[in-house]
């Protein structure tokens, strides 16, 4: 159908949530490189401005910037978890020092 009226992102919002059932933001749509772009874009085209620097082929290149982005993202949330579980090994040990008769040493050996 196409975009009628002004483009905002809280319009874009409204009309993803409305169209789609997804909830999202202003914030989470300009994250994704492919959408901004798209957004811009569009926008200018709506002021009358003319594109020319809108390449036919570019999609496999957005594609693998919202794919680096989102790997960029989990591996942020790996390494907080990893962050997390070694604490929780740290609390382990020092809780285990604390156990009389017991050799740390042999909670540290690895197993067959």
């Amino acid at each position: 159908m196409g975009w009628q009226g002004k483009l905002t992102w809280a319009r874009l919002v409204n009309a993803i949530d409305d169209d789609l059932g997804i909830k999202t933001t202003r914030q989470t749509l300009s994250d994704y490189f492919a959408i901004k772009t798209e957004y811009s874009l569009k926008k200018s085209e709506l002021r009358g401005v003319s594109n020319t620097s809108r390449i036919p082929d570019s999609a496999p290149i957005t594609h693998l910037q919202d794919k680096v982005y989102k790997l960029q993202q989990e591996n942020k949330m790996l390494e907080r978890t990893k962050i997390k579980q070694l604490a929780m090994i740290e609390r382990i040990l020092e809780n285990a020092r604390e156990i009389p008769n017991l050799d740390i040493s042999v909670l540290l050996k690895p197993r067959d």
